[in-house]
């Protein structure tokens, strides 16, 4: 297929070269004709561009390098993405390439999730629905750990005196005391998200999608779950509408593991962007300082509450794990009818988008 790129402005000549690079190792046939190329804003090591071609939209991401670094795998990701897409829970994956990640997907008429949109009647619903049914497709690669991750990064960043707060050892010392309180619960593995960001959330007009599957793994299902809830900065009452809808009951359990996990997910991300800042700062142009800061500070938020040791003490093994997860599977099954119709859907409108069906 031919096609020409009109490029706005503000995208510099190297940058257009890689587009055209990267377009043509991908060679996707819904890439015809004009195409015009626009940055599609966010991503803090990706490089994301919206094609508008004569057919559809579409999103080219070009992908960071730095995977050794910051723990991606590209296939297991990519591997992810077409198991979601298949369960209706991800965009349509058009085209990608190993071992490089870029890609192209389908470009969707959302809205990116923030909390004010949160707030909206029936859209936390529709999130946790979504993931529940994520959760329970078919698991791909092995299996991941939020504290073997921030250990890494632990061990990186100090290896390279990044600076740290001075009180980063509470942060280590409380890590250390969630984990070994979790260990003594039989949480089962789940095809987790393992990075869900509010912005990793779309909301359309037929319902939630999830994009963005860098980390994708084997995991425990608490971790999106409690990244929800706390990035969400949700209250008491929509936490358990949160719990309630993935597993039908809500548990004290269930709510300290929230609460730990979303201080794990903050650690996690505060010592992420240390370790960004020294390789991806100039390249992407994203704060990662800033960032540090503000998730070190919710995860200390987390740390410093009063009932902060009585929830890592409490959130161990329940007699009735069992229960609450075989029911969040069984919620799965039922709902997963509907996202499947709406992936059914999206593929025969672009079958007749691109002249395969008349």
């Amino acid at each position: 297929m031919t096609y020409t790129l009109s490029f706005e402005d503000g995208i510099g000549d190297a940058l257009r070269q890689r587009v055209h690079e990267t377009l043509d190792a991908l060679d996707v046939p819904e890439v015809r004709g004009p195409v015009d190329v626009r940055v599609l804003d966010g991503g803090a090591m990706n490089q994301n561009f919206v094609l508008r071609t004569l057919s559809t939209d579409l999103v080219l991401r070009i992908a960071g390098v730095e995977v050794d670094r910051f723990g991606v795998d590209r296939a297991q990701g990519l591997a992810a993405h077409r198991e979601w897409q298949t369960a209706g829970i991800s965009p349509r994956l058009y085209a990608a390439t190993l071992p490089s990640g870029d890609c192209v997907s389908q470009f969707l008429n959302a809205r990116t999730l923030d909390r004010a949109i949160l707030q909206q009647l029936g859209t936390l619903e529709a999130c946790v629905r979504a993931l529940n049914v994520a959760h329970h497709t078919s698991t791909v690669g092995g299996a991941w750990s939020i504290f073997d991750d921030i250990d890494r990064y632990r061990t990186l960043a100090e290896e390279e005196r990044l600076a740290l707060p001075e009180d980063f050892s509470r942060f280590v010392v409380a890590c250390d005391a969630i984990e070994l309180s979790l260990s003594t619960a039989e949480i089962p593995d789940v095809m987790a998200h393992n990075d869900l960001q509010l912005q990793n959330y779309l909301l359309a007009e037929d319902g939630a999608w999830i994009i963005d599957l860098e980390y994708a793994a084997p995991a425990s299902p608490y971790l999106d779950l409690g990244m929800l809830y706390g990035y969400g900065e949700l209250n008491p009452a929509q936490r358990d509408s949160l719990l309630e809808t993935y597993f039908g009951f809500v548990r004290e359990t269930d709510q300290h593991r929230l609460e730990l996990m979303h201080f794990a997910a903050a650690l996690r991300e505060a010592i992420w962007s240390v370790c960004a800042q020294p390789t991806l700062g100039e390249a992407t142009g994203w704060s990662y300082a800033d960032w540090a800061l503000r998730f070190f500070e919710k995860a200390r938020a987390v740390m410093s509450d009063p009932g902060f040791d009585d929830r890592v003490a409490r959130a161990g093994r329940a007699q009735d794990d069992d229960r609450a997860f075989e029911n969040a599977a069984r919620l799965a099954e039922a709902n997963a009818g509907i996202f499947r119709a709406r992936a059914l859907g999206g593929e025969l409108s672009a079958a007749i988008s691109t002249g395969a069906i008349r």
